[in-house]
């Protein structure tokens, strides 16, 4: 088994693992999802007055991943692409990457 296989398999390990960690989390949590007579700016004011926090903290780590993933397929400066995807939107910053190898 070569470096790449073991890393696809230990990969996919962690990401069994952490699926199945995150059904367990849900399955014991003894709450309930109630959404019955709420519209959707109530949902959202809920998130903002009670989650903004968490809500910051998944929107960066986004940001983290797409500008690693940046990083290591393209050659990018990781803390730049970090920046501007900070600033505008992960997605943002795969619409304006151009191919650098074409010069070939």
């Amino acid at each position: 088994m070569n470096l790449e296989q073991k890393d696809k398999y230990v990969s996919s390990i962690i990401l069994l693992l952490t699926f199945a960690m995150i059904f367990y989390l849900i399955s014991n949590s003894g709450g309930s999802l109630v959404l019955k007579q709420r519209t959707i700016i109530d949902i959202w004011d809920d998130l903002i007055n009670n989650y903004i926090d968490l809500i910051l903290i998944f929107y960066i780590f986004i940001c983290f991943q797409i500008a690693g993933f940046l990083e290591l397929k393209y050659k990018k400066n990781f803390i730049l692409t970090s920046l501007l995807s900070i600033v505008f939107t992960p997605i943002c910053l795969f619409f304006t990457m151009k191919d650098d190898n074409n010069d070939d």
